[in-house]
């Protein structure tokens, strides 16, 4: 719970990338805490598709890093120019 709430209340795009992450990681604990094998292949599949959302998300923060220099959330309001 923790780390969702970190998620919402980040004041910037590195902060909202770490919780994120640490979001995903407790999750996965908590797929695997069943000891199954269904969770357990869950599980795996949770990790190939966090990795892959995961990757966008920090792709995407990178290039808006790029484009304004900032990791600040208010440099959303005036777009990025083309």
């Amino acid at each position: 719970v923790g780390s969702s709430l970190g998620v919402v209340f980040a004041g910037d795009l590195f902060t909202l990338l770490i919780f994120w992450e640490v979001m995903a990681v407790s999750s996965l604990f908590l797929i695997w805490a069943r000891r199954t094998p269904e969770s357990r292949r869950a599980g795996f599949r949770y990790i190939l598709v966090h990795a892959f959302g995961g990757s966008v998300l920090m792709a995407g923060i990178i290039w808006h890093l790029g484009e304004t220099g900032s990791l600040l959330f208010n440099h959303f309001e005036g777009g990025i120019a083309s």
